[in-house]
């Protein structure tokens, strides 16, 4: 622990050249690490105090334009990402929670309930005609779920359909950057 100083930390950071957010999540990491450390008087000082005030600098999401919407849906040829697109566009998941989105979520009039990961509290949102349409054309060989396979890797699946959603993203011609969080 005595190693653990305010210019090792420095070093390992100038060692690790992360995106700035990714920067400020270890750095808090870190912090809570000494935090832990010094209550248990283990060290006198937080070495990560030392380091200065961190400025993050992220680079703006822009939703997609309604234009830039009906251009990427034209160019998807495979149901289950037009489904994908639609479901993330109409009802702000992360991609990650799409991948595990059971089809009992959805009721029969088409609203979509939903828990909050913080409070547990339910959340639920009418889901327009043209998603519930492009869900249920869905075949139902994955199992519970829309999208992940029961069993399935949800990582790896989301990976696959951001690959896919590049991939279309490209046909359009547009040099807009696309990313899930546009939707």
């Amino acid at each position: 622990m005595d190693e653990l100083d305010t210019q090792y930390i420095r070093d390992w950071f100038a060692d690790h050249n992360h995106a700035s957010i990714t920067r400020y999540n270890q750095r808090a990491r870190f912090s809570a690490w000494f935090n832990f450390c010094k209550s248990r008087k283990w060290i006198d000082d937080d070495p990560v105090k030392g380091l200065g005030k961190l400025i993050v600098k992220q680079r703006q999401t822009e939703p997609f334009t309604p234009d830039e919407m009906q251009e990427l849906l034209a160019a998807i040829t495979r149901p289950d990402l037009r489904a994908l697109v639609l479901l993330l566009r109409w009802s702000g998941l992360r991609i990650t929670d799409a991948m595990t989105l059971e089809r009992s979520r959805i009721d029969a009039d088409g609203v979509l309930t939903i828990y909050t990961h913080k409070t547990g509290a339910p959340v639920r949102m009418p889901l327009p005609p043209v998603v519930i349409e492009a869900l249920k054309a869905l075949p139902r060989e994955g199992g519970k779920r829309f999208f992940a396979r029961d069993g399935q890797n949800v990582f790896h699946a989301g990976t696959q359909y951001r690959r896919l959603l590049g991939k279309a993203w490209k046909r359009t011609g547009v040099s807009k950057r696309c990313h899930p969080h546009m939707f």
